[in-house]
């Protein structure tokens, strides 16, 4: 799960280390992305604004 802190809603990627796009959508303040599902692993994730990379970050997943 990632929290999303931007005030409007956003657009966003999420990539797996090999650059497959696993997931993407729109999300707004407050929501969250359920990454569940998904193979244990590194991915990136990049969050766009109006055509605009707003920031990207590693995102490590591990079993619980």
């Amino acid at each position: 799960r990632i929290d999303i802190s931007e005030a409007e809603a956003v657009e966003y990627k999420i990539v797996s280390h090999l650059g497959k796009v696993v997931k993407q959508g729109q999300v707004i303040s407050g929501s969250a992305i359920d990454l569940r599902g998904h193979p244990d692993g590194m991915y990136f994730m990049q969050v766009w604004s109006e055509e605009r990379l707003l920031g990207s970050q590693r995102v490590l997943l591990l079993a619980r």
